[in-house]
């Protein structure tokens, strides 16, 4: 049942890179007119007139996040039927998902010609449904149980004791959710463990948001085999709202799964303020443009709680930051990789009986 729209960690891990020594961050206009000075020969000639300051550019009022939304493209071929998913109350299962990142940072708007690679991230989290309500729909918790780094790719310990000492910090993070039998989200509450690091709790709105988007969403109406549907929702990425379009293709259905190949659009307001990326006192960032796409696969199950699915997805952000007198545009790259499985075989009692229709 899982999607693998899951981010919080992608958005920790982007802005311990930034802040961690392991990517260059703008430049302080303040620090930087220092080193000018000192670097530059004395002169007896008059000093030049001062270049007009350049304005900080308007922001885009607040935006808020907005629900799926769900439309057929094709129905497939017959026969048809409904997509539910089934809950059994008391089932639970442990979620392990590994997460590859890459990122490349550049100022001036030229992008690094070197790309950072970081460590897997492996988190394991614990799926429980407390209740089943009448309509059929769940009351859900979640819980993280364990989060690590593997030592997959090099990474100077200083940089990666820092990652690691974040990333232990989220474990024992719970939510709690009302989920329906079409894999729509509300009712969210998340609370982070007192201990949390500063920077996960800067991003528990994006945590929020991730986690509403667990569960792929399904059409209301029948389909079949070759089928196709788009969902559509606003949520926040890397400290943005993102226009999110993902686009599921039916390759196999079955009883008590489905086999979607995966494609995925992203596209975000310009002007809006980047609040989540960590910089010097007196500056402000604000997004320029973002432009992300990406494709996978997922076996997703209507009768338990931890599928299969593996996505890739690249994101390229641009973002105009400074102070009043002096901005810069500050370019990234990312490419992050998402698997998810289950952690080990549940207990086969665990299992509703799919339901068909």
């Amino acid at each position: 049942m899982m999607n693998l729209r899951t981010r919080s960690l992608p958005v920790l891990l982007l802005a311990l890179v930034a802040c961690g020594g392991a990517a260059p961050e703008p430049a302080s206009p303040e620090n930087a007119s220092a080193k000018e000075a000192k670097a530059a020969p004395a002169t007896t000639e008059p000093a030049k007139p001062a270049e007009p300051a350049k304005p900080t550019p308007a922001e885009t009022p607040e935006l808020k996040p907005s629900p799926p939304t769900v439309h057929v493209v094709s129905n497939g071929t017959a026969p048809r039927k409904q997509l539910r998913y089934v809950f059994k109350a008391g089932a639970n299962e442990l979620l392990e998902m590994n997460l590859k990142m890459s990122l490349g940072m550049g100022m001036g708007g030229d992008r690094m010609g070197r790309e950072i690679k970081m460590p897997t991230a492996r988190m394991v989290m614990k799926i429980e449904i407390a209740e089943v309500l009448p309509d059929g729909n769940a009351k859900l918790g979640a819980k993280a149980e364990r989060i690590e780094l593997l030592r997959d790719v090099p990474l100077d310990e200083g940089p990666r004791t820092q990652l690691e000492q974040s990333l232990a910090s989220l474990v024992g993070m719970k939510a709690h959710a009302t989920v329906s039998t079409r894999g729509v989200t509300s009712d969210m509450e998340f609370e982070l463990p007192p201990n949390a690091d500063e920077k996960a709790k800067a991003n528990l709105e994006s945590m929020r948001d991730t986690l509403r988007e667990l569960y792929v969403p399904l059409p209301e109406e029948e389909v079949g085999a070759n089928a196709k549907w788009d969902v559509d929702a606003r949520m926040p990425i890397s400290g943005a709202m993102v226009d999110v379009k993902r686009t599921y293709s039916v390759k196999e259905l079955k009883a008590d799964a489905v086999k979607t190949d995966i494609t995925v659009a992203m596209s975000a307001p310009a002007k809006q303020p980047m609040r989540s990326i960590p910089l010097p006192p007196g500056m402000t960032a604000l997004l320029d443009s973002l432009k992300g796409e990406g494709t996978g696969k997922a076996t997703t199950p209507f009768a338990r709680l931890v599928g299969e699915s593996n996505m890739q997805v690249t994101l390229d952000m641009a973002i105009d930051a400074g102070n009043e007198t002096d901005r810069q545009k500050l370019v990234m790259h990312n490419v992050t990789e998402v698997t998810i499985k289950p952690s080990k075989a549940a207990p086969a009692n665990n299992a509703a009986k799919p339901k068909t229709k």
